[in-house]
């Protein structure tokens, strides 16, 4: 009969070799979607400033620890776009676009009965937090005004047309 030592050791032997090896399995996932949503064949093929982004990206999604983190969990399973502080102008303007058009019908419910829309602060907070850079008020409008402005014009024209 084997003692209470060995076979507690060897069980948790057996857990930490399962938790390694889901957190494995975590960053292989990861790494497939990255290739996949970014169009990516092979990283080694890429100059230093696209690896040192890509890599900014899997250290933001994955912990070597735990495995996927909330971020990384939200892009393998949803294809949801994740910033960083190497996001490019044109990663930030596709994920402001996502979050208005996902938010669409509280925004246009705000701007409809002039309440101050929380949603619209909260993405360029957020947007600001990711990448650590200062977003132009300038800019931010725009991006919002060529999202809303025809969702706003399509209700607008549903409403007098019926």
């Amino acid at each position: 009969m084997k003692s209470y030592n060995s076979v507690y050791k060897d069980e948790r032997k057996n857990a930490i070799n399962e938790q390694k090896s889901a957190v494995d399995k975590d960053r292989a996932k990861l790494i497939a979607a990255i290739k996949k949503g970014y169009c990516v064949d092979d990283f080694s093929s890429l100059d230093e400033s696209t690896r040192a982004k890509f890599r900014n990206i899997i250290n933001e999604m994955w912990n070597k620890e735990t495995g996927l983190t909330e971020k990384g969990l939200a892009f393998v399973n949803e294809a949801a776009s994740v910033l960083t502080e190497l996001s490019t102008e044109e990663d930030i303007h596709k994920y402001v676009t996502r979050s208005l058009k996902a938010n669409k019908e509280e925004i246009l419910q705000k701007v409809a009965t002039e309440k101050e829309c929380k949603v619209l602060s909260n993405i360029k907070r957020n947007v600001e937090a990711d990448t650590k850079k200062k977003l132009s008020k300038k800019l931010y409008m725009k991006w919002i005004g060529e999202v809303i402005v025809p969702l706003l014009s399509k209700k607008v024209n549903g409403i007098v047309l019926n």
